[in-house]
């Protein structure tokens, strides 16, 4: 008797055979799950880049608000990102003003920091 191995099924359907590997994640995954044109599952491809359409995204671009990787966002400070376009394009950072409790812890430790 010939032992034949089980079909892999989709790992995000667990339904379908999977019949696909997605480049980033490696996850086997069904015809229906995969994005032949990026090569990616349908998990991977809501998380790529909206600039370059190439590498998973690491955070959103303060500005315009796409999601972008390591080579299209540059950092601003320790949280904020502006992607590369609008940095060439030279606009402005979209940044929140300050008002209510957080205005007030800043005046305080402000404050308190010039003495």
């Amino acid at each position: 008797m010939v032992k034949t191995q089980p079909r892999q099924l989709c790992e995000i359907c667990n339904q379908n055979p999977a019949t696909h590997t997605c480049k980033h994640c490696k996850r086997k995954v069904c015809t229906k799950h995969y994005n032949k044109q990026t090569e990616t599952c349908s998990i991977c491809t809501q998380a790529l880049c909206q600039i370059c359409g190439r590498k998973l995204s690491i955070g959103y671009c303060i500005t315009c608000g796409r999601l972008g990787c390591i080579d299209c966002l540059k950092q601003i400070d320790n949280v904020r990102r502006i992607c590369i376009e609008c940095l060439s394009k030279n606009k402005q950072p979209i940044l929140p003003r300050i008002t209510g409790p957080q205005k007030i812890t800043q005046q305080l430790f402000s404050h308190t920091s010039r003495k």
